[in-house]
């Protein structure tokens, strides 16, 4: 028993999260709205035909 106690906190915790957020009643939402608009970010490639070369993607 001493080796699952501190699991137990942690189960708790997500299904308190996951019971609250189903009480809430709004609908999930999960990335940009159709049509939305992506903002451009830099990289530094590390592998591949572009290694050491930073990156643009958009």
């Amino acid at each position: 028993m001493a080796r699952g106690w501190p699991v137990l906190p942690g189960m708790a915790l997500s299904l308190l999260l996951a019971l609250q957020g189903a009480a809430g009643g709004e609908a999930l939402r999960s990335g940009l709205p159709i049509g939305g608009k992506t903002k451009q970010f830099d990289v530094l490639d590390v592998t591949g035909p572009s290694k050491g070369k930073q990156t643009c993607y958009v």
